[in-house]
């Protein structure tokens, strides 16, 4: 059997695929995405091209005559016919990952991508990125992925020296606080970064950083060139530089995987992220849950100008007219303000 690729899904990577040369012709090229230790040339990696509503494979097996295409894009989201379609193609993704796991492939990695305005992909979409807080989701184990790219004892370290109370700051609306979970975030950013393409360690960016911590896990636990967070309100960057300079102080910050070695104190900015400049991030992290929708709408136009490849994490999802510049998958993460994992959207501007 070969593995059929749906719709929605914009691109997807696996290991070696010498089965598939064979047949080379129903297979479009694309991008992919294959564990760093896994040194292959492109001819032995399973090659997908994306397309404005799909793959060429799908739509050759299901879109025959353009009755399926048609009535997936404009049919009712609630009819019958349209549910039952959209059932048929993620049994399929479910067939073609099964498939793979089977085969042992070492890494699966689905990047979705909205290029039309259809209500019944958007709630896919959503749907998708949900997945991820409840399983595995649409990110696959890797067998390469067994040990992370960070030290896990020296991020238990941090997370002594870095556990601390919130600093009392009464604050209404969308000034409110919370904070990621140390190792839940450096495993975040260890999915992120392993998978990322081009220079993904160019520079960290945490929009509204609050206390700091994915700021200090970034610079403690990975080699970003650059790390700065930016926030608008005074108390949480005076908290946040003070955790900063305990950060230092218990000598954790020498053992910086960083390569910019600086005062970490002076990795936190005051400021309005609709001011600043964070074109040239190739990570960046929003904690946007109480942000307002024009905040938020504001933050996702900003991010059209980021590089190829960039990636940015947010709580809440971009405007619809802005998702067709990025293609995206589900991410989750462990927050102080719940005890439930909190869902993201990993956007990778293309």
């Amino acid at each position: 059997m070969m593995p059929c690729i749906p719709p929605v899904c914009e691109c997807w990577g696996a290991g070696p695929w010498r089965a598939a040369k064979a047949s080379a012709s129903t297979w479009p090229r694309g991008q992919t995405d294959v564990a760093p230790s896994e040194q292959l040339e492109l001819s032995q990696i399973c090659e997908v091209k994306a397309t404005s509503s799909g793959t060429q494979l799908i739509r050759s097996l299901l879109c025959e005559g353009g009755f399926m295409s048609a009535t997936l894009r404009w049919g009712d989201f609630e009819d019958g016919t349209v549910k039952a379609l959209r059932l048929h193609m993620h049994m399929l993704e479910m067939e073609a990952r099964a498939w793979a796991s089977c085969h042992k492939f070492p890494l699966i990695e689905v990047w979705r991508g909205l290029r039309e305005n259809c209500p019944w992909a958007q709630k896919g979409a959503e749907n998708s990125v949900a997945a991820y807080r409840f399983g595995p989701g649409h990110a696959a184990a890797a067998a390469a992925e067994v040990w992370p790219l960070f030290d896990p004892g020296h991020c238990r370290s941090l997370a002594e020296a870095l556990d601390q109370p919130r600093p009392h700051v009464q604050l209404q609306g969308a000034l409110q606080e919370g904070n990621v979970q140390v190792e839940a975030f450096a495993y975040l950013l260890d999915r992120v970064c392993r998978r990322g393409v081009g220079d993904i360690f160019r520079r960290f960016v945490d929009l509204g950083s609050g206390r700091g911590l994915a700021v200090l896990i970034a610079h403690a636990l990975f080699p970003f060139r650059d790390c700065v967070g930016v926030e608008i309100c005074k108390e949480f960057n005076d908290s946040a530089r003070s955790l900063a300079k305990r950060y230092a102080d218990t000598g954790l910050a020498k053992f910086s995987k960083a390569k910019k070695k600086l005062d970490p104190t002076s990795m936190f900015v005051e400021g309005d992220l609709r001011d600043f400049d964070w074109s040239d991030a190739s990570v960046a992290f929003a904690n946007c849950v109480t942000w307002p929708v024009t905040l938020v709408a504001a933050m996702a136009r900003k991010a059209l100008r980021l590089r190829v490849g960039a990636v940015l994490l947010t709580s809440k999802r971009f405007p619809n007219d802005v998702m067709r510049g990025f293609d995206f998958r589900g991410e989750a993460c462990m927050g102080d303000w719940t005890p439930y994992a909190v869902e993201l959207w990993a956007y990778q501007r293309i």
